[in-house]
């Protein structure tokens, strides 16, 4: 879902379809919560990117050390 968003993807519904059936929030619920990426400024969506490309390089810094 986070990475979606990082994309651009801003339809609510096709990101709360991209959710973990284990999360206790309803479909309407994520709807709701995912309505702000209509409205998010596009710097948003490069610091998501950002954020996904360090934790990429801490995943594999960590499986280098193992």
């Amino acid at each position: 879902m986070i990475e979606a968003i990082a994309d651009g993807e801003t339809n609510r519904e096709t990101l709360a379809a991209l959710a973990d059936r284990g999360l206790r929030a309803t479909q309407g619920q994520l709807q709701d919560a995912l309505g702000v990426c209509e409205e998010l400024n596009p710097v948003y969506w490069r610091l998501i990117k950002m954020v996904l490309g360090e934790v990429a390089s801490i995943d594999k810094r960590i499986d280098q050390l193992n």
